[in-house]
């Protein structure tokens, strides 16, 4: 079911973003993967996995200045925080809380903030930054979180 579920999410992604265009402003972060269109964008990843069309890059913090220049194929970024509140999270990037909901034993923020250009509407609301905080992590994705939580 997560598997539909994570194919359902990428399909909308893949479908509503052609151009995403912001600067992220967060601590350095445990693990990045970005999510792309492209299998082969120009930045030196640690790994990269295929499927269903869809591209994952995992990063370092020092390569994320090299793919805030170009969005053009990208789908989302997630940030990977061992430990992170959720107000440093709002703090770092602008955002306000849109709504919140628990997932079995995870927190899951829904937020929005003007320093990115393109946002989602779900629920007729606007968000921008998904964040899942559970016991082991926190993930934050821009726009949305695509990979597991």
């Amino acid at each position: 079911m997560k598997k539909i579920i994570l194919l359902v999410i990428v399909s909308i992604l893949l479908c509503v973003i052609s151009m995403l265009t912001y600067k992220v402003n967060l601590p350095n972060a445990d693990e990045i993967k970005v999510y792309s269109q492209s299998s082969d964008l120009d930045i030196d990843a640690a790994s990269k996995t295929s499927a269903f069309g869809v591209t994952r890059y995992t990063l370092s913090n020092r390569d994320i200045e090299k793919i805030q220049e170009d969005f053009s194929n990208i789908i989302s970024i997630e940030f990977t925080y061992k430990k992170i509140s959720i107000d440093e999270i709002i703090e770092q990037l602008n955002c306000i809380i849109v709504s919140y909901e628990k997932v079995e034993n995870v927190l899951i923020y829904y937020l929005y903030t003007s320093s990115i250009d393109e946002s989602i509407e779900v629920d007729n609301r606007y968000i921008n930054v998904e964040v899942a905080i559970s016991k082991e992590n926190v993930k934050i994705g821009i726009p949305l979180l695509v990979g597991e939580y």
